[in-house]
């Protein structure tokens, strides 16, 4: 049952903004003002110096299994099993892009 559900979002060809995500709160709309390459660049100068100063950032989240898998050989589905000793296993798939203004 829940590997049905979860093949529900596996195959479900669509990435998820984050700053869409984040505007339909109000309590997170004053972090959308973080979201930029100033912010990472903190941690990670050479970011700022690819590509520019306080520009925009999004983070584009998908569980699509194709997505994952053009860019990642033999990936799995997402899944969770139950082997011959009752253990279970999880497997939780993801891609994350980073999206820069131009």
């Amino acid at each position: 049952m829940v590997n049905a559900f979860l093949l529900d979002f596996v195959l479900y060809e669509k990435a998820f903004s984050m700053r869409q995500l984040m505007k339909m709160d109000d309590k997170m709309r004053p972090f959308l003002e973080q979201l930029n390459t100033s912010t990472i660049g903190l941690m990670m100068p050479q970011f700022i110096e690819e590509f520019g100063d306080n520009k925009e950032i999004d983070f584009y989240l998908s569980l699509s299994h194709s997505l994952i898998s053009k860019k990642i050989e033999n990936a799995k589905v997402s899944g969770f099993q139950i082997d011959k000793n009752g253990n279970f296993r999880f497997q939780f798939n993801f891609s994350v892009t980073i999206l820069v203004e131009s």
